[in-house]
């Protein structure tokens, strides 16, 4: 999935959880990104159970 805003992908893996996922997307971009900056990452990856797992850009 790519969003309309920043530089990054998302990963979701399968659907199951599909609802806690993009829960854990929305704290993430409300309480993470909003912090860091919309273009530090270029992955986020929600497939994995209770996690956000992001990938940095490398500069």
């Amino acid at each position: 999935m790519i969003p309309r805003f920043g530089n990054h992908r998302i990963l979701i893996g399968d659907t199951t959880g599909l609802k806690d996922k993009f829960e854990r997307l929305m704290v993430f971009y409300q309480d993470g990104l909003s912090k860091t900056g919309w273009n530090n990452y270029n992955l986020i990856n929600l497939k994995y159970k209770g996690q956000v797992v992001c990938t940095k850009i490398k500069l």
